[in-house]
């Protein structure tokens, strides 16, 4: 009874963490930004910089290209 009980507990758990990863959108490369940081964060654009540039997703880019282009 016990295992049971643990191993529907670990499903559980298992299948939420799973839920959880797969809602998050996905970001893409979109080159070198640098110019456009400040209007960015005026607007509350989210990104994140990597060394090879800057990663948003599909709807924070439509904001950008509104807001920042």
């Amino acid at each position: 009874m016990r295992n049971l009980f643990m191993s529907i507990s670990t499903l559980s758990l298992l299948m939420l963490v799973m839920v959880g990863c797969s809602s998050t959108e996905p970001r893409k490369n979109h080159g070198d930004l640098s110019p456009n940081v400040k209007c960015m964060d005026e607007k509350g654009i989210k990104y994140e910089k990597r060394a090879d540039g800057f990663y948003m997703s599909d709807n924070d880019w439509d904001h950008f290209i509104k807001f920042c282009s």
